[in-house]
């Protein structure tokens, strides 16, 4: 059922979602200059175009986030996403959240989301990197650089940051975008406001090889 879900939502029903070179090829990202060197990508994680209106009227809806790429190398994990438009200015409230389930520990963290990236943002290139607190609290770990082109958002996440610091180890962590929630602390609102993948409380999984 979940399969047909992910399908029917525009998901590539023959991507899966653990064993990241086959889901997530090796992405370059320069957050420097904002290029990114996509060659060899087989495959990635898309939401469906044009969902929101489709059953009722919700005015959240701002960034469609339509795919998201992850890749890493020794030092850094690189997060990649795409939206149907030019993403808005990070000054708007409640601006494309990164959220990060660092251990694949549902139990622990905020729904088990242990790290969120961009609710607070420095500059226009400098936002932050938090770790959960308990319940809906959030403390500040370090700042992470980003880069904004049209429709998409390129971030570069050192690996320690996020607990993935051991380079001879695999990366294996769970994520989530969110847009313009508007009950920040309520994962219900996952199922109502703004734009998130994927859908609902689902969580995208990355194991890199």
């Amino acid at each position: 059922m979940i399969s047909g879900f992910f399908s029917a939502s525009g998901a590539d029903p023959g991507a899966p979602f653990v064993g990241a070179y086959s889901v997530f090829a090796v992405v370059g990202l320069d957050c420097e200059s904002g290029t990114a060197s996509r060659a060899g990508v087989s495959k990635s994680l898309v939401d469906f175009d044009g969902e929101a209106g489709l059953h009722y009227r919700n005015n959240s809806g701002r960034n469609d986030i339509v795919a998201a790429k992850v890749a890493r190398d020794s030092s850094h994990v690189y997060f990649y996403v795409r939206t149907a438009a030019p993403i808005t200015p990070s000054t708007g409230s409640n601006w494309m959240w990164l959220m990060i389930d660092s251990d694949q520990n549902p139990s622990n963290g905020w729904q088990g989301f242990d790290f969120v990236v961009n609710r607070v943002v420095e500059s226009d290139s400098i936002t932050w990197l938090e770790k959960n607190d308990g319940g809906w609290r959030w403390k500040k770990v370090g700042p992470v650089k980003f880069r904004v082109q049209g429709n998409e958002l390129h971030l570069a996440i050192p690996r320690k940051m996020i607990d993935q610091g051991k380079t001879a180890q695999p990366v294996k962590l769970d994520f989530k975008w969110a847009d313009n929630l508007q009950q920040p602390g309520d994962p219900l609102d996952f199922l109502e406001s703004g734009d998130v993948v994927p859908e609902g409380r689902f969580k995208y999984r990355y194991t890199s090889r």
